[in-house]
């Protein structure tokens, strides 16, 4: 753990990012952050999925995300400013924002492209889960796990 520890600090000093689950990640081993990695992408496919789940059956889960066609203005977003963004940046409340984002646009893409059908092979194989890389692209997911 010192060891973890001194790599974080000098990792700070280099000028890495250390706000939110950034200094989390900076004091876990290789090993911990590739497990973390792997929840924190199934967390996406499960938020993802809840919100589209949630959608296609008419119910909106309260503080879930919407395509921002149909977000309404929040002003707390608006008017966040000086110690609220400081803090908001310090948990990684942007990155959670992210992360529901990126799950429900990869959902819905594949869902698009695939039916829902090819989506449930995501829960069929370990293998099938997106990495937080894959969901940048949906349709190569498809064409490798819906489709292949």
């Amino acid at each position: 753990m010192v060891a973890q520890l001194r790599r974080a600090v000098e990792a700070v000093r280099s000028g890495a990012d250390w706000r939110g689950m950034n200094g989390i990640l900076l004091i876990m081993s290789d090993e911990q952050r590739a497990l973390f990695a792997r929840m924190q992408a199934l967390m996406t496919l499960l938020e993802g999925h809840a919100d589209v789940r949630d959608e296609r059956g008419g119910k909106r889960a309260r503080g879930r995300s919407r395509p921002d066609a149909e977000r309404p203005a929040r002003p707390v977003e608006r008017s966040r400013g000086g110690v609220e963004k400081v803090f908001q940046q310090a948990i990684g409340f942007e990155s959670k924002v992210q992360q529901y984002a990126s799950g429900e646009r990869f959902v819905r893409e594949v869902v698009a492209g695939a039916g829902m059908e090819g989506f449930n092979r995501v829960w069929q194989d370990e293998a099938n889960l997106p990495t937080s890389r894959r969901y940048a692209d949906p349709a190569r997911w498809v064409g490798r796990v819906a489709k292949g």
